[in-house]
Parts: C-alpha cells; sequence; structure tokens
C-alpha cells in the first residue's frame, strides 16, 4: 500500500500475498521536537526487513537502498522476491545522515508487514 503523508509511528500492519511487488511503501519521517517533516536534505536511507521463525532463527531478510523524497519522505519499492516468504516481518528504514549519524525509523518497534 502506498501510504503518502503518514509519518510512521501511525502505520498500521501493510498486508500481501506472497510475492506481491506493486505497491510501494511511502513514510514520512517527522522530527520528533517540531512535528515538521524532518530534513533529509544529502541523507541516503535503507529498508530493512526480516522474518524470524518460533524458535528465533532468521529466516528471511532484506536489506535494500531506499529513495529520499521531500517533505521527509522515504521511499521503497518492493523487487521480486521480497515478499516471497509467507509469515509476520518486522522492518524498519535506517537513515545516514551527511554527517554520518546513522538513526532507525520508527523510533520504536517496527514497521509489521503480514505476508499470506
Amino acid at each position: 500500500m502506498i501510504r503518502n503523508n503518514q509519518p510512521i509511528e501511525d502505520l498500521a500492519v501493510l498486508n500481501y500475498h506472497a510475492g506481491d511487488t506493486g505497491e510501494s511503501v511511502i513514510v514520512q519521517i517527522v522530527n520528533s521536537s517540531n512535528r515538521q517533516p524532518q530534513d533529509l536534505t544529502d541523507a541516503t536511507a535503507r529498508f530493512r526487513m526480516s522474518i524470524v521463525n518460533d524458535d528465533s532463527t532468521v529466516v528471511a531478510t532484506i536489506d535494500q537502498p531506499a529513495v529520499i523524497l521531500e517533505d521527509g519522505k522515504i521511499q521503497y519499492s518492493w523487487r521480486a522476491g521480497d515478499l516471497a516468504v509467507p509469515g509476520q516481518y518486522q522492518g524498519l528504514f535506517v537513515v545516514t545522515y551527511d554527517d554520518g549519524t546513522i538513526e532507525s525509523y520508527p523510533r520504536q518497534g517496527f514497521i509489521d508487514v503480514q505476508v499470506e
């Protein structure tokens, strides 16, 4: 689902079917002190997501570049194979700012992704 203009902290569970690739995830990073869009000028971003089975073994992992858009937005477009394995995933965006500072979003918890 495309999540335009939605702060990352407000995301609900993202639901997909195995093999889906057509819909991007677009989130907005908001500065926690002033609630304005985070300045991502000259930053880079990655989307990381993994699925862990019942015995805490990592079954599948994604670590791919994401696209910085304007107004604090970041986009990740699903690639073939990203959603191939059904299950409950936990994801996050990792932003590296031009001064070398690295921050993960959401700041608490993860983005929940359900693949059926």
